[in-house]
């Protein structure tokens, strides 16, 4: 791999601390491998068997979590907000299907219930010429079997404990970048499923800073 890639590895990964240097160059060197082959699996994108055995015990470690991964390719986004004065963050939700797997079994249901998978939702910051800056929030999800069939009693749930809660999560980190980038113009943007009240009575608080943009699903 050439050396520009090999800097970009580092520099995305130089915000991550897992309290322990080892991990942190064992993550650089799997960032390495699934760059250059990502539909490959974990033994096909190693050159050695040491680094195979390293790698799945990476992600065995108690210390390696999926938002210290994430925090220093956050950091690197927003050090990106620089080269613009406008960065729309754009977030929505997609779903991960695992179905047929050995792993499906322990996995929440999808759209449908015959599929098993997770659900993902990034923030990703653009600038308005389409320009990625990269992943500014993100969060993961696996719904619980025993709630199938129950979609009704979901509205007697507080925001907080309902997956809609995400959107109100992306719009905070917009509002963060947008607080510690004060001469920055930062937009929220999501789809309908976004037009939540909760939503939009944060967003007009006098204390955000962050704009909000979405797609209208109610009559107000």
């Amino acid at each position: 791999m050439g050396g520009a890639m090999e800097q970009w590895i580092i520099q995305e990964c130089q915000g991550v601390n897992f309290g322990d240097a080892r991990l942190k160059h064992r993550l650089e060197k799997i960032v390495s491998h699934f760059t250059e082959s990502p539909m490959q699996s974990i033994p096909s994108n190693n050159n050695s068997w040491k680094d195979t055995i390293g790698t799945y015990r990476f992600m065995s470690n108690e210390n390696v979590t999926y938002d210290k991964i994430l925090e220093g390719h956050a950091q690197a986004t927003m050090s990106r907000l620089s080269e613009t004065d406008v960065a729309l963050a754009v977030q929505d939700t997609t779903s991960t299907d695992f179905t047929g797997s050995r792993a499906s079994d322990n996995l929440g249901y999808l759209e449908s219930k015959h599929c098993r998978g997770i659900f993902v939702h990034p923030t990703i910051l653009v600038t308005p010429d389409k320009v990625n800056l990269g992943i500014l929030h993100a969060e993961m999800w696996s719904r619980d079997n025993s709630t199938l069939g129950k979609k009704h009693e979901r509205k007697h749930k507080d925001i907080e404990e309902k997956e809609s809660y995400c959107w109100l999560n992306s719009y905070k980190a917009a509002d963060k970048a947008a607080c510690e980038y004060p001469e920055k113009l930062i937009v929220s943007v999501g789809d309908r499923e976004s037009d939540i009240y909760e939503l939009l009575s944060l967003a007009a608080q006098e204390t955000s800073k962050a704009k909000l943009l979405l797609r209208a699903a109610q009559n107000r």
